[in-house]
């Protein structure tokens, strides 16, 4: 039995939609382990930042880079999140003929010709 045009595009699409959202799962998964790594590694910097702050030395700038890294890496976070679950979507068409080529076989030659061109033997 033969499957229709129809059926295979959507089997392909189920393939690649099933693929592509395995995969942002992982990239997402990765993400969040990047995220809580670095936010972590930031705090501690702050807090030492802070505590050196309070032993007389001048800590406010780089307590407010800290920060502001802080603050960067969560819309970094947002906007790569973004990116990653517009990958998911799939779009799908139904297959269209772009091209088509027919080949005959002639009595006279021994070969095959496409139509339009001559083969001579």
């Amino acid at each position: 039995m033969q499957r229709s045009p129809g059926r295979v595009a959507q089997e392909n699409f189920e393939r690649v939609q099933a693929e592509r959202s395995r995969q942002a799962d992982a990239l997402l998964r990765s993400l969040e382990q990047f995220q809580k790594a670095k936010t972590q590694r930031l705090q501690a910097t702050v807090l030492d930042y802070q505590r050196r702050l309070l032993r007389g030395e001048d800590m406010d700038i780089p307590i407010r880079r800290a920060e502001y890294e802080l603050d960067g890496l969560a819309e970094d976070v947002d906007r790569r999140r973004g990116e990653i679950e517009g990958k998911r979507h799939v779009q799908v068409h139904d297959p269209q003929l772009l091209n088509m080529a027919v080949l005959v076989s002639g009595e006279k030659h021994t070969g095959t010709h496409l139509i339009g061109t001559e083969k001579s033997d």
